[in-house]
């Protein structure tokens, strides 16, 4: 059941504010004198069926009983009497937590930018735990470096750098150096030398 509350805004009035669920209300009573704003919240919730019901007086509840005038001491009571040793279950071990990280040190073990990190996150290859500041955790790194792995055993190309630097120096000998407008042009321009001779 929701508390009611009364209220004071700043221009004086007194409002009514109440919680259900996770969605917070209010509503002006429109009284500046605190009674008349207590008599309008009692009525108000006569009115709309929100006000408490009774106690049901066959329920006894702990804050009834007199524990003092019963003659029961704070280790006798009902509610306070603690299980037997044998009975007990034993300390659950604590949770080994992983090592975070944040993204400043992902990146540092990475040896990239943040901002690549941050892409990494955002494309859903680096997996995270939201908040201010973002972390790692150290599992889920060592995971993205097993797929990394995986990923540039699979997409590693077939030439090697040397193949590669020795491929572009044969293209740029054949060429002179040009791009490909610019070897266009001179093949055109010879031709024309060549039919105007």
């Amino acid at each position: 059941m929701p508390k009611y509350a009364l209220r004071a805004q700043p221009n004086g009035f007194f409002y009514i504010h109440w919680s259900e669920g996770r969605r917070s209300h209010r509503m002006s009573t429109r009284q500046r004198d605190r009674a008349r704003a207590e008599r309008y919240l009692e009525i108000w919730m006569d009115r709309t069926g929100r006000s408490e019901p009774p106690p049901d007086p066959d329920v006894i509840t702990p804050e009834m009983l007199d524990w003092e005038a019963l003659g029961l001491t704070e280790a006798k009571r009902p509610d306070c009497v603690p299980k037997r040793p044998a009975r007990m279950a034993p300390p659950a071990p604590a949770p080994q937590r992983d090592k975070l990280m944040t993204e400043a040190e992902v990146a540092e073990r990475l040896r990239c930018s943040v901002s690549k990190v941050r892409k990494l996150r955002y494309d859903g290859r680096l997996a995270f735990i939201p908040g201010r500041p973002v972390l790692v955790t150290d599992a889920a790194f060592r995971a993205f470096l097993e797929v990394e792995e995986q990923r540039r055993a699979r997409t590693r190309p077939t030439l090697r750098k040397a193949q590669r630097a020795a491929a572009a120096a044969a293209e740029e000998k054949r060429t002179g150096g040009l791009s490909g407008v610019q070897l266009a042009r001179l093949i055109w321009l010879q031709r024309r030398a060549a039919q105007a001779r």
